[in-house]
């Protein structure tokens, strides 16, 4: 198959793919706009899902508080930092991999770990 046929293919599959059910459009978009809003603001108080979006009916949890984590420990692990930060734990190992990390990172034996104290300046916004 050439890439013109392959790209050909592509845009047949997506021309032809049903449209989500409108309840589904309606919470990609809530979840668009939570997005839009600072990371400060979002993860001051607890991480968003999606089943927070259906009218406030959840109170899903999934993430700590800002409070909570200025409790933490002076250096918490790269998966614990990327709950936090509402992130994957792929996305932040990859953003410390390209140099790109927005925390301070400190060296532990063949680990990085995150220091708690960036940590909480990152989400307070400074």
């Amino acid at each position: 198959m050439t890439p013109e046929e392959r790209e050909a293919y592509i845009r047949s599959l997506v021309d032809s793919a049903p449209l989500p059910p409108p309840e589904d459009v309606d919470r990609l978009r809530a979840l668009l706009r939570l997005w839009e809003r600072p990371l400060a603001e979002r993860t001051a108080q607890a991480q968003v899902t999606a089943s927070d979006v259906d009218d406030g009916r959840s109170t899903s949890t999934d993430g700590p508080t800002l409070d909570q984590v200025r409790s933490w420990p002076a250096t918490v692990s790269v998966p614990k930092a990327a709950t936090a930060l509402g992130v994957s734990r792929s996305y932040l190992h990859e953003l410390i991999r390209r140099g790109e990390a927005p925390v301070e990172l400190v060296p532990f034996g063949g680990r990085r770990r995150v220091i708690t104290a960036s940590l909480v300046r990152l989400l307070e916004g400074d």
